[in-house]
C-alpha cells in the first residue's frame, strides 16, 4: 500500500505533465477559429499557429527569400554546368532532327506544313529578287559590254569610228532590255530553284546545315553556351525585378485553409512536438519523485 502511493505521485505528475504538454501543442492549431461569448472574444483563441498565420507566412517567405533561395542562387543554378551541360544536349538533340518531321511534329498536318512552305519560297524569292533590283543587273551589263567593245576594238584602225556616245547608244538599249526582263521573268527562274532547295532542306537537319556553312559542333556549342548564358542573365536583369519569391510564398500560404497548414507544419515538426509532449510526462514524473524525497 505504502509502495502504491509513493508511485501515485510521480505518475500523477508524469499524467499532469503529458497532458499539459499535449493540450500546448494542441493549442497552436485549435480551436481554428475565435470563439466569442457575450461578444467578446476567448483569451488564445483562435489558435498560435491560425491567428498568427499572416505573420508566419512572411516570416517563411522573408527566410526563404534572403537566405535559402536568393536571386543569385537561382542564376547559379540556371548558369551550373549539369543544367547547362542537359539543355544544350537537349538542343543539339533538337538541331539534329530532321527539319520535316520536327515541322509535321509542331503542325500535324501536311497541309499547314505545304502553306508554310509556299510562304517561305515566296519570301526568300520577294527578298532575292529585291537584291537582284538593287544591284541595277542594267547597268552592270551597259558597263561590262562597253569595257569589252573598248577592249576588242582597241589599236584597231576602225576604232576612231567608235565613240563613247556610239557604244552608249548600243549598250544602254540592251542594258535596259536586260533589267526589264530580270524584274519581269527573274522571279519565274528564281523561285522553282528556291522551292528545290527548300524542300532539300527539309531533309536535312540543321545541325547538318549549319556543318555544310562550315560550323563544326565544338563551334556551335561553344554559340549555343555562349547564348544561353547570354539569354539566362538578361531575363535575370529584366524579371528578376518580377520574380518576388518573398511574395509568392507568402501569398501560397496565406491561400491555404487552416488544416492544410496545420498538415504542412506537422510534415515538418511532427517527431519535434512529440517530443515536447513526451518531454512534459518525463517532467512530470521528475517532479513527483522530487515530491517525496522533501
Amino acid at each position: 500500500m505504502m509502495t502504491l502511493q509513493m508511485l501515485a505521485g510521480p505518475i500523477v505528475g508524469a499524467v499532469i505533465g503529458y497532458f499539459t504538454n499535449y493540450i500546448a501543442v494542441k493549442m497552436l492549431f485549435f480551436p481554428k477559429k475565435e470563439i466569442r461569448l457575450f461578444g467578446k472574444r476567448l483569451p488564445f483563441t483562435p489558435g498560435a499557429i491560425p491567428k498568427g498565420k499572416e505573420r508566419l507566412a512572411g516570416a517563411i517567405g522573408n527566410v526563404v527569400a534572403t537566405k535559402l533561395v536568393t536571386k543569385a542562387d537561382i542564376l547559379e543554378i540556371l548558369l551550373g554546368e549539369e543544367l547547362e551541360d542537359q539543355i544544350i544536349h537537349q538542343l543539339n538533340l533538337w538541331l539534329a532532327k530532321n527539319i520535316h518531321t520536327d515541322l509535321y511534329a509542331m503542325t500535324k498536318s501536311e497541309d499547314q506544313i505545304d502553306q508554310l512552305r509556299e510562304q517561305l519560297t515566296q519570301y526568300i524569292t520577294k527578298e532575292m529578287m529585291g537584291a537582284i533590283d538593287q544591284l541595277e543587273i542594267g547597268e552592270v551589263i551597259a558597263k561590262e559590254a562597253k569595257e569589252a567593245i573598248k577592249e576588242k576594238t582597241g589599236g584597231k584602225m576602225f576604232a576612231m569610228f567608235i565613240s563613247d556616245s556610239l557604244i552608249d547608244s548600243i549598250t544602254e538599249p540592251i542594258a535596259q532590255k536586260a533589267q526589264n526582263i530580270v524584274m519581269e521573268k527573274g522571279a519565274d527562274y528564281i523561285r522553282p530553284q528556291v522551292e528545290k532547295k527548300i524542300v532539300e532542306w527539309e531533309n536535312i537537319s540543321i545541325l547538318e546545315a549549319l556543318e555544310s556553312a562550315g560550323i563544326g559542333k565544338e563551334k556551335l556549342e561553344e554559340v549555343l553556351r555562349a547564348t544561353y548564358e547570354k539569354a539566362v542573365k538578361a531575363a535575370m536583369e529584366k524579371f528578376g525585378s518580377k520574380f518576388d519569391l518573398r511574395s509568392i510564398i507568402e501569398e501560397k500560404i496565406n491561400a491555404m485553409d487552416v488544416n492544410e497548414l496545420e498538415s504542412l507544419v506537422l510534415t515538418v515538426m511532427k517527431k519535434e512536438l512529440d517530443v515536447i509532449v513526451n518531454l512534459g510526462a518525463v517532467i512530470g514524473l521528475v517532479l513527483g519523485m522530487i515530491n517525496l524525497l522533501i
